[in-house]
């Protein structure tokens, strides 16, 4: 799966044995290995448009290949080095290839989306008659690829295979679809994207035996990572201080390949990883264990600097040509698919929009100074074997990240000193740019709030991803685990934590609310930001077990006759507990001409627990609307108001059945939420201010929503 600077010609398919065989090569080469990436893989052969990695690696281990840690290890000595290669293809790019298709076939609210990749025609050419040449492929359309639609975005509805005399209930878009009558159509011109980067790492790390009993880890670990760069110089990046040749006004585009070489961010050759840990069996038998560690770590930034939301790319991207039916008769299509487009798209200019583009727009930016997030991890652990197969951990576990993802905020924020000018800010004024600038913003007048902005000849400089964001994290664990015997084991944790940020971008997530970064004052006062993170839940205590009931032939209850045994033999229990307190609220909601979220009267929101319900979590009285021209001081999280938390039991019942030697049958009898527990969702924390300053929103407070209720589901499993 080598890379290269020209698309595939098809996907690469694996079988199952394949796959495997790639993996055992994988597992058993220890000392040297060039495998290609097994997520590359998988990614291949679902999704031709993702990511490319080739990894190559190699690895010397001196004096002991025992993998684990532990204090009466023999001292061992690992180097290592490896090359990362990443390359994103984006399914389009300037000449068509990789692009997508995008149909739109509604009926009675019934749509048919697909996206047909061909890569051996041009953009909005209609797909050719060859067999050889419709190699192409059938994917379910996800909705981050409505992003772009650079092969075109064909509608076909149901009015123009309609009877012209009773268009209700008549007509067919797939019909419409069939006949190739397209009733509107776009297609977006980009130039890009393509990111090619590469990423190297070593490290070398020495477990050393000082003592029968204790063990030290130490171990250092080097990464560069190479700043993803746009191989067709498809980026523009407004640079805030650079002046504009054309009218010396500061502010202006910069285009990739001509004002600045490979990426908008500056490498970072500083990622130096420290490792240190230890291993004290301090009574010597082996029964209680120390353990510690700490060490930093850096991210794979590939993902969030190319691969995330990509670079700003205004001139380059977003260039849409829309075809109309003749007259914008709608009962005309716009033309028949057959024929392709009946004018070609219109291409996008690139960097010859010239650096005094966008004007009275908003423009994006990238902090060139961006360093690589990193996180110092640190843990302390004790450990005890106790009698019967149990093992009982308490330990302290911390992490602090640094130079992490934040939010967006706008570089051409008003300054908050303005503020208490007050209403004249809404003031029109005369405008001293009238006539050097284009748009709206070049006027004769201008508002007096706009023209006080840093540039006032734009509007948001939105700064995509800067690394300006920290977390901490403290946390207490005790875990309890059981190992298999007399057919029971299972597991009991409970944690115990706190976790603190100031607006980390969070990538995906499965939480209700994953991160908050709507700064009030992103530029200016990032502080007043820091606060309980959105994500943090306070304590969880989870535990899960299974059971082998003791019927059947070698169980202690068993029965002489064949038939019953077979009934009752080889019957598992499983069981998993969960609770879990609740996520921190978020307020928001203000009318003041300056802020985003309330004011707090000083009275805590929170409410006795016997007087919280679904029709009021919290006190809502205690938020009112800021002064106007003010910044509200309700934090990005409440720190002592939290929604509700989760009580949850999942339960399943398993019998295997051995029909022949090759032949099992498996019952499965699953209840989810087994009790039936009713576990709410969030209030709703929109605050909406009345005429006086308090709240009008008859919602605010209400739990409207809750998770899932018992589900139940029987199943029977073949396996052979």
């Amino acid at each position: 799966m080598g890379l290269s600077d020209e698309p595939m010609s098809s996907p690469p398919s694996a079988s199952q044995a394949e796959l495997a065989a790639a993996f055992d090569a994988i597992l058993k080469s220890e000392t040297f290995s060039k495998a290609y990436a097994i997520r590359s893989v998988l990614r291949y052969l679902w999704d031709h448009r993702d990511s490319a990695v080739d990894e190559y690696s190699i690895a010397v281990h001196a004096l002991s290949r025992r993998p684990d840690f532990d204090p009466k290890m023999d001292s061992a000595v690992r180097v290592s080095m490896s090359r990362l290669r990443s390359k994103l293809k984006e399914f389009y790019d300037s000449e068509g290839r990789d692009c997508g298709l995008l149909l739109w076939i509604p009926r009675h609210g019934f749509e048919l989306e697909y996206q047909l990749t061909n890569r051996s025609q041009p953009a909005g050419v209609a797909l050719p008659a060859s067999p050889s040449a419709r190699r192409a492929f059938l994917l379910p359309l996800l909705t981050a690829d409505l992003t772009a639609a650079i092969s075109g975005r064909y509608n076909f509805n149901s009015r123009l295979t309609a009877n012209p005399q009773s268009l209700a209930g008549t007509g067919s878009g797939l019909a419409s679809f069939a006949l190739g009558s397209v009733a509107t159509a776009s297609i977006d011109s980009n130039i890009g994207v393509s990111y090619p980067s590469l990423s190297y790492a070593a490290f070398i790390q020495d477990d050393i035996k000082l003592t029968r009993n204790f063990t030290v880890n130490l171990g250092l670990r080097y990464d560069y990572q190479q700043i993803p760069r746009e191989r067709h110089n498809g980026i523009s990046v407004f640079n805030a201080t650079s002046v504009n040749p054309l009218n010396n006004l500061p502010g202006r585009l910069d285009f990739a390949g001509q004002d600045f070489h490979g990426a908008p961010i500056d490498p970072d050759r500083n990622d130096f990883g420290p490792r240190a840990g230890f291993a004290w069996d301090f009574l010597g038998n082996g029964s209680t264990v120390l353990r510690g560690g700490y060490g930093i770590y850096y991210p794979f930034i590939f993902p969030i600097t190319a691969g995330g939301n990509g670079y700003p790319s205004l001139g380059f991207t977003n260039n849409f040509t829309n075809y109309n039916p003749p007259g914008n008769n709608v009962d005309l299509p716009a033309f028949q698919l057959r024929g392709g487009l009946p004018t070609p798209p219109i291409p996008p200019l690139g960097s010859a929009v010239g650096p005094n583009a966008f004007y009275s727009q908003n423009v994006s930016s990238i902090q060139r100074n961006d360093r690589t997030p990193y996180s110092q991890q640190f843990t302390l652990s004790l450990q005890r074997q106790l009698r019967g197969g149990y093992l009982l951990e308490s330990s302290y576990s911390g992490n602090k990240g640094t130079k992490l993802v934040g939010a967006s905020y706008d570089y051409n924020q008003l300054d908050p000193r303005f503020l208490s000018l007050g209403s004249s800010l809404l003031d029109n004024v005369p405008n001293p740019y009238a006539g050097r600038v284009t748009g709206s913003f070049g006027g004769a007048s201008i508002q007096r709030r706009q023209l006080m902005r840093p540039l006032p000849y734009y509007g948001n400089i939105s700064i995509t991803n800067p690394h300006d964001a920290s977390s901490i994290y403290h946390s207490f664990l005790l875990n309890l685990e059981k190992r298999f015997s007399k057919g029971l084991v299972f597991l009991a944790s409970y944690t115990f934590g706190k976790s603190i940020s100031d607006g980390v971008t969070a990538r995906a997530g499965v939480a209700e609310q994953i991160n908050v970064g709507d700064f009030q004052s992103g530029r200016y006062n990032r502080a007043v930001e820091r606060a309980i993170d959105p994500t943090d839940s306070a304590s969880r205590f989870v535990t899960s077990g299974i059971y082998e009931l003791p019927f059947g032939p070698t169980k202690p209850f068993n029965s002489s006759i064949g038939f019953v045994n077979r009934i009752i033999e080889v019957w598992q229990v499983n069981g998993v507990l969960v609770l879990q307190s609740g996520f921190p609220l978020v307020i928001r909601g203000a009318n003041n001409n300056a802020a985003n979220r309330p004011d707090s009267t000083g009275v805590s929101a929170s409410l006795p627990s016997g007087e919280q319900s679904v029709r009021q979590w919290f006190r809502t009285d205690v938020f009112v609307n800021p002064a106007p021209f003010t910044f509200g001081n309700v934090g990005r999280t409440l720190p002592d108001v939290r929604g509700p938390g989760t009580t949850n039991i999942d339960f399943s019942l398993i019998k295997n059945t051995r029909l022949t030697e090759k032949f099992r049958l498996q019952f499965r009898a699953e209840a989810f939420n087994a009790l039936n527990t009713a576990n709410y969702r969030l209030p709703n924390t929109t605050f909406t201010p009345d005429a006086q300053g308090r709240n009008a929103n008859p919602n605010f407070g209400v739990i409207t929503a809750a998770r899932d209720a018992r589900i139940v589901q029987l199943g029977l499993k073949l396996l052979f």
